[in-house]
């Protein structure tokens, strides 16, 4: 059942404007990661039309300011050809509420994108009860 939805809202977003897709977005990541025990740095990257290329998980474990971090975003970003990315942060025992470090991984994230024409859309963090998009709180 997870798997058969996980594939319907990917398709979708692989064939559909995800500007336009706000709420299926978040749904695919929240069913990606809800069953996770594990804290996670994901990334959703996009086409120009912003339909979805690919979702990896990038790193395990609680994120840190690294500047390895931001190298293997934009590195992957650019095999792929993404013009957009959503950044997506789980943490299955803490808040959704993004903190400072949250906050300065993400403008790295962004400045260094910027650098290459990649436009961050979103940064999504969830957790098992709650999920934050910092677009839709237009901090982005």
């Amino acid at each position: 059942m997870i798997s058969a939805t996980l594939n319907v809202i990917h398709k979708k977003l692989s064939e559909e404007n995800g500007l336009a897709l706000p709420v299926e977005i978040e749904n695919y990541l929240r069913i990606r990661l809800a069953c996770d025990k594990d804290e996670w740095l994901c990334v959703m990257f996009m086409n120009n039309q912003y339909r979805m290329i690919r979702f990896e998980r990038l790193f395990r474990g609680p994120v840190s300011g690294s500047s390895n971090l931001v190298k293997v975003v934009a590195r992957k970003a650019i095999e792929l050809n993404a013009a957009v990315i959503v950044l997506a942060q789980y943490d299955p025992l803490g808040s959704a509420e993004p903190n400072d470090e949250d906050r300065s991984i993400r403008e790295e994230i962004k400045a260094a994108m910027a650098i290459f024409d990649i436009h961050l859309l979103d940064h999504i963090k969830l957790s098992p009860s709650d999920c934050y998009s910092t677009a839709q709180h237009e901090l982005l």
